[in-house]
């Protein structure tokens, strides 16, 4: 079997990339990881998910905010 190397992972939350469908299963296979399912939405939708997108976060402090809150790895 040939290998196959892997060159980018690529994150999309807004839509672009990532269908709503698609963006729905991601939430659903968060929340198998998280003891606060109530919330998923709001963190992807709520004021962190706005100030990541205006550039007013950076990457690493969203995701941050997201593993805290959803208190996941």
């Amino acid at each position: 079997m040939a290998s196959i190397m892997i060159k980018a992972v690529c994150f999309d939350l807004d839509g672009v990339f990532f269908a709503e469908q698609s963006f729905r299963r991601f939430k659903f296979q968060l929340a198998e990881y998280s003891d606060h399912n109530y919330i998923i939405d709001e963190v992807f939708h709520g004021s962190m998910m706005v100030e990541f997108k205006t550039s007013s976060i950076t990457e690493e402090m969203f995701w941050k905010y997201v593993r805290q809150t959803l208190e996941i790895t």
